[in-house]
């Protein structure tokens, strides 16, 4: 690994007492409406969202889920702040409820009732499905009750942008790189995808496909970006070929893209890139999913490469699913010797 430059962290620690909530997170939202800054903590467990003072760094208040109706048998898989008094909850069926910093239901939607006959949505268990700004939604959808296996489904659109505020808005867009679509072999996670607002408003986005180094850049539904963003490790994707491993053995021992993360102050991106291991570890064991190294990619407006660093530490694991990104930065959580302590470290790229 010599050859990597070796991701800096700024000095010292970001410690966050939460000795006043319960730590049981698992993902986390930075939101900021420019004076005040604050970190959103989506505690799944215990059916509340826990809400931090960023600057003071400690406890502000708890956002309890709805106890109503509507909500029972509901359970969320992620969460998408649009202020400081509304708060998305979406589920893997489709199902948006938007909440009030008081815990009040103020409104729900079915996306399935939004996407006509063609389609349907087409959720991932490994990332999130939604994209959310103010009443704007992009989420991932697919041929109705088609196949992976099929050319049908690799050609056809895979995005849907959804106004909330008028069902007969949606459109769908997206199409998957040449090497995806020339190939009807399933082949692990290349419909799973991961993408992230852009720079500038509602009407851009960026998709950035797990096993592919191609990032397509979409403007108003056009594409106006794409091209190959290769890592400097090597082997990244799995043998397409002959794929003969079980889902889990190919989370643990291939590599992939994850996250494509926008900076907005600087106008970056950075990009997780999650390289492949041996499926078993000196002792014979298998090894982590989710706890091994990783490098970033720091991509500039144009999604040209910049730099890429590495992270590997035998001491603190880090995790590249436990991260967020504020308006000028990209923290990740770091194991913490006090359970009153959410311990996060601000990550720093030449």
């Amino acid at each position: 690994m010599d050859e990597y430059d070796r991701i800096q962290f700024e000095n010292g620690e970001i410690r966050i007492d939460v000795s006043e909530g319960q730590n049981s997170y698992s993902r986390y939202k930075y939101w900021t409406n420019g004076n005040d800054e604050y970190l959103y903590a989506f505690d799944l467990i215990n059916s509340k969202i826990d809400v931090f003072d960023w600057g003071g760094k400690i406890y502000k208040e708890t956002v309890k889920f709805p106890d109503v109706p509507e909500m029972i048998g509901f359970t969320p898989s992620e969460f998408h702040v649009i202020s400081f008094d509304s708060i998305y909850l979406a589920d893997q069926i489709g199902r948006l409820f938007l909440i009030s910093s008081k815990g009040e239901l103020i409104q729900k939607f079915q996306i399935n009732n939004f996407i006509n006959d063609h389609y349907e949505f087409n959720p991932s268990n490994n990332n999130d499905n939604y994209v959310i700004l103010n009443s704007i939604v992009y989420c991932r959808v697919s041929p109705f009750r088609d196949v992976k296996t099929s050319k049908s489904f690799y050609r056809s659109p895979f995005i849907a942008r959804i106004d909330l505020n008028n069902i007969n808005l949606t459109s769908y867009f997206g199409i998957f790189p040449e090497d995806i679509m020339n190939s009807i072999q399933y082949r692990f996670n290349d419909h799973k995808l991961m993408f992230s607002l852009g720079l500038f408003d509602e009407n851009e986005i960026l998709v950035s496909f797990r096993n592919s180094e191609i990032i397509h850049r979409y403007i108003n539904q056009n594409l106006y970006s794409s091209k190959p963003i290769k890592s400097k490790y090597k082997s990244v994707f799995s043998n397409n070929k002959n794929n003969n491993k079980t889902e889990l053995e190919s989370m643990v021992e291939y590599g992939f893209y994850h996250n494509i993360v926008p900076i907005l102050k600087d106008s970056i991106y950075f990009r997780i890139v999650v390289p492949s291991q041996e499926l078993l570890d000196s002792n014979k064991k298998m090894n982590s999913a989710a706890h091994r190294p990783f490098s970033i990619q720091k991509l500039d407006k144009c999604l040209n490469l910049v730099s890429e660093s590495f992270y590997e530490s035998k001491e603190k694991k880090l995790s590249f699913l436990n991260f967020f990104s504020s308006h000028d930065s990209i923290f990740i959580q770091t194991e913490s010797d006090n359970e009153d302590f959410l311990i996060f470290k601000e990550i720093i790229l030449n």
